[in-house]
Order: C-alpha cells, then structure tokens, then sequence
C-alpha cells in the first residue's frame, strides 16, 4: 500500500506542476476528444489521467485501475 500511495503523492506533484505552467505547456482547454459518456475532454484532465495510469502501472500490488475520464 505505501508504494501506491507514494505514486499518488509523486504524480499528483507532477500535476500540481502541469497546474503551475498550463499557459506555457498549452495544456488550457477541451481536447478534440470526448469519453465514453460523451463529455468533452479537458487536455490537462487526459494528461494527469495518463500519468496516473503510468505511474500505477508499475506497482505490482495494484491490480486494478479505474478511471473516470474514460
């Protein structure tokens, strides 16, 4: 449980980061894209659910990932 909580803990500081420059890294508005439910994607919501899923992914304890952007 602790390396999937200290996942957490280092990519939300990589979102966290995202938040800080969205207007450099031209993360500000919706995707071309929407979810399985129809709504609109926001380009820093899809980045920090990849990240998450990365970083989740390497832990072997964590089988199961669930998301609700897709």
């Amino acid at each position: 449980m602790d390396k999937i909580i200290e996942a957490i803990k280092a990519v939300s500081i990589i979102i966290q980061d995202n938040l800080s420059h969205t207007g450099i890294n031209n993360l500000h508005g919706e995707n071309e894209t929407s979810n399985s439910s129809g709504d609109i994607q926001k380009k820093l919501d899809i980045i920090s659910n990849d990240l998450m899923i990365s970083a989740l992914s390497k832990i072997e304890e964590c089988s199961v990932k669930m998301t609700k952007s897709f």
